[in-house]
């Protein structure tokens, strides 16, 4: 019995080194991996956008813009004041015109909104 008690703990005090040996050396290797150099490249620089125009209702159409197939603007119906000073709402090709202003606007750093110059210009008012 003495034995046995005796080799118990020992066991136990060899298997915990070992356990926290091999933790050390995979912190180790992690600190390694994080201090390796990674070219950051801007988000922009490989940014693809897109825009899907969607029905809704009433015949009216919003669109949707994505950067790298992620929704960054949603714009729900497109509408536009004619110059009698009535609102209209714009065509599908009409949105699908201003959905592309939107995206060289973001390109440029400028909020994707549209003004009424703008719209009435692609509505062809």
């Amino acid at each position: 019995m003495k034995f046995k008690t005796t080799f118990l703990p020992a066991g136990i005090l060899i298997f915990v080194l070992l356990a926290t040996s091999n933790v050390v050396a995979q912190k180790q290797n992690s600190a390694v991996a994080k201090n390796s150099f990674t070219p950051a490249i801007p988000d922009d620089a490989v940014a693809i956008y897109t825009y899907r125009v969607f029905e809704a209702p009433n015949n009216m159409f919003g669109y949707d813009i994505f950067k790298n197939e992620r929704p960054i603007f949603h714009q729900v119906v497109l509408t536009y004041i004619t110059d009698e000073g009535k609102r209209a709402f714009a065509t599908k090709t009409q949105t699908q015109k201003v959905a592309a202003l939107a995206i060289e606007k973001i390109k440029k750093g400028i909020p994707p909104t549209m003004n009424e110059a703008e719209i009435k210009k692609i509505a062809g008012q």
